[in-house]
């Protein structure tokens, strides 16, 4: 079963600005959170702790001897969200900023999907 993934404006900017080799890499990474879902694991992906989401996952891969990050929630509808990426290397702070960042996003698209059910009502 494929899962369908959908992609915050934040994340696909992030995307755009990086160079071709690392995109490859991201795509590689989103295929596979498309085809395993949530079931997907280490070394692949992990759950990340500090954060208001208990769902609030990372994709993770290197590049360039560089760590990056991605991080996604499943919504209610099962599909993923992916919220925010970079490059965790070069700054202490940066899962405290990327989490908050997250949760901001999720929060948005709850909202969306709220007002979508009203809609729908």
């Amino acid at each position: 079963m494929a899962f369908t993934l959908s992609y915050s404006k934040e994340f696909i900017t992030w995307f755009n600005e990086q160079d071709k080799p690392l995109q490859r890499i991201v795509l590689m990474h989103l295929g596979l959170l498309e085809e395993y879902g949530p079931q997907l694991s280490q070394p692949y992906a992990d759950t990340l702790k500090g954060s208001k989401l208990k769902n609030l996952k990372e994709l993770r891969m290197q590049y360039k001897s560089n760590p990056y990050r991605i991080f996604y929630v499943f919504d209610p509808k099962r599909q993923a969200i992916v919220l925010v990426a970079g490059n965790k290397a070069s700054d202490k702070k940066w899962y405290d900023k990327m989490i908050l960042k997250a949760e901001n996003l999720y929060a948005l698209h709850i909202k969306a999907l709220k007002m979508e059910e009203k809609d729908d009502n």
